[in-house]
């Protein structure tokens, strides 16, 4: 199946619920960042959204 006949696929299989079990993962990212480097955990937050965001500005690849 595609989105707006634009060819992009749509995953049909997707589980919303998923979404809580990243957010645990990232939780406990940045509490282990907190942890190895000595930071607090805004700290450790905010640089884990900082490298977010640089993943989204990238140019495409292919």
């Amino acid at each position: 199946m595609t989105s707006e006949g634009d060819g992009t696929p749509i995953e049909n299989s997707f589980d919303p619920l998923s979404m809580i079990e990243m957010w645990q993962d990232l939780h406990n990212l940045v509490e282990k960042w907190s942890t190895k480097y000595g930071a607090t955990s805004d700290l450790a937050a905010t640089a884990l959204n900082e490298f977010a965001v640089s993943l989204l500005n990238r140019p495409p690849t292919s």
